[in-house]
């Protein structure tokens, strides 16, 4: 593969080489090192504690300025091509695609191609490593619907040539591509933030969304009755919320986990431990499950973990914030069956008792259902207008990948589901027929729409 290396011949000196200017001993510049193939992004006044580390380059950054750990952004191929007219590639998922992709992002990134991985990734059939296992892209796989996903991890946004975020979201808006994934942090290196007051924030609802019933779920990692027990502190770390609602957040003590991979240099780790004790790094993890995240983030991920919670917003001036898009029509739905159970659920039990069952004590199901529309009336509660973002998703997008059971094959799970996106759909087009007086069509150029439409007929 043309402009590619492979992992083992990676030089952190080629990747990146750039040196934003800045000088050493400054509050206001952070420093990248390469600590044995691992990168670390400190303050430059540092540099006098860490002779032994190479130093890769210097970054002018404002103090505690939040920045991205991880993104994950996918697109369609289809747009690709739309957006580089003048590329080389032509199929949805073979090698000359993969060539002109790694062209691209190495001009983002300062890395590219560099193997292609043994199985595929997330259900796309073909992976390939970026630069030293800084992240993948993925390819392929008749489930993702020729999509593309780009996937750089923490080290890969250290290794990344400067203003890369910038370069992504360029790419990502010409590409009209989707953040599934974004990881924002924030460093705190002189007890500015700590594990404990994320424990007495989250117990104040400090980190409990607007509008939500409740606090989220809490978890401590780690040693924290390392006082009483007569035990050195080794480390401590607080979650809040769940990677599954899309919301995680991270508070941990950052410098004793450095001190670990320093292990090699005793003294080296033992004078991290004592420089670095109060490093403390919280990190908001977001993932697109209820929400739609901003390219915008990847230009302002300060205002965006400011604005995440209360507890956070000292982070910066000006904050951002994503909205969720709320799945309220389904909850006021089950809320409202179970009010119908509780104050009518007798009275309908006695009407097909008395106007349903027959001699032989058998219930009439035909009967019975024409008794239950006898007592309806046309007319959907104000309360429970499907709202308009329900049925905002992209043709092909209605098959939830996590409802599949675990001792389930990839058949199995769609001939179960089968039926139950062909009929959603049906339903959807069925209303949007009825809303637009029958002027509803299905677009031509979506024919995997129309097929589950026609399935589900």
């Amino acid at each position: 593969m043309e402009n590619t290396i492979t992992s083992k011949d990676v030089n952190f000196d080629a990747h990146p080489a750039s040196n934003t200017g800045g000088t050493p001993n400054t509050s206001n510049t952070y420093t990248i090192f390469n600590n044995q193939g691992t990168l670390l992004r400190l303050p430059s006044e540092c540099e006098q504690f860490l002779p032994e580390l190479e130093v890769l380059r210097r970054l002018e950054t404002p103090e505690n300025a939040a920045f991205i750990d991880t993104i994950s952004i996918t697109f369609k191929a289809e747009e690709y091509y739309r957006a580089f007219p003048d590329s080389n590639a032509f199929t949805l998922d073979g090698q000359d695609l993969i060539d002109d992709l790694s062209k691209r992002l190495e001009e983002i990134f300062g890395f590219a191609v560099t193997a292609k991985r043994s199985r595929g990734i997330n259900n796309y059939t073909h992976a390939y490593d970026l630069g030293n296992d800084w992240g993948h892209v993925a390819i392929g796989g008749i489930y993702q619907r020729n999509s593309i996903q780009i996937y750089i991890n923490g080290q890969g946004c250290l290794a990344a040539k400067d203003d890369w975020a910038l370069r992504l979201f360029e790419y990502a808006t010409q590409v009209d591509g989707t953040i599934t994934r974004i990881d924002t942090a924030a460093d705190f290196f002189k007890g500015e933030y700590t594990v404990e007051k994320a424990v007495e924030d989250h117990i104040a609802g400090l980190f409990k969304a607007k509008n939500a019933p409740r606090n989220p779920k809490g978890e401590q990692r780690g040693c924290w009755n390392y006082e009483a027990l007569g035990l050195e502190n080794t480390g401590r770390s607080y979650y809040i919320g769940s990677r599954e609602t899309g919301k995680l957040y991270r508070t941990y003590e950052k410098g004793f986990e450095q001190a670990k991979k320093l292990k090699k240099n005793k003294a080296t780790s033992e004078m991290f431990e004592k420089e670095f004790e109060q490093w403390v790094r919280v990190e908001l993890e977001l993932g697109n499950q209820n929400r739609d995240i901003p390219l915008d983030m990847l230009l302002h991920p300060a205002q965006y973990l400011a604005g995440s919670a209360p507890a956070l917003a000292f982070v910066n001036e000006e904050q951002s914030r994503i909205k969720v898009r709320k799945k309220t029509f389904k909850a006021t739905v089950e809320s409202a069956k179970t009010w119908l159970k509780q104050q009518c659920g007798r009275w309908l039990y006695a009407f097909q008792e008395l106007e349903c069952t027959n001699d032989a004590g058998m219930v009439d199901e035909q009967k019975l259902l024409c008794l239950v529309k006898s007592l309806m009336t046309e007319e959907i509660p104000a309360r429970l207008k499907i709202p308009a973002y329900e049925y905002s998703a992209p043709p092909m997008d209605f098959i939830n990948h996590n409802d599949k059971r675990e001792e389930e094959s990839m058949d199995d799970f769609i001939n179960r589901t089968f039926p139950i996106v062909a009929d959603t759909i049906k339903k959807i087009v069925e209303s949007k027929k009825d809303k637009s007086g029958g002027k509803f069509e299905l677009a031509a150029d979506n024919p995997q729409f129309a097929y589950l439409y026609a399935k589900g007929h």
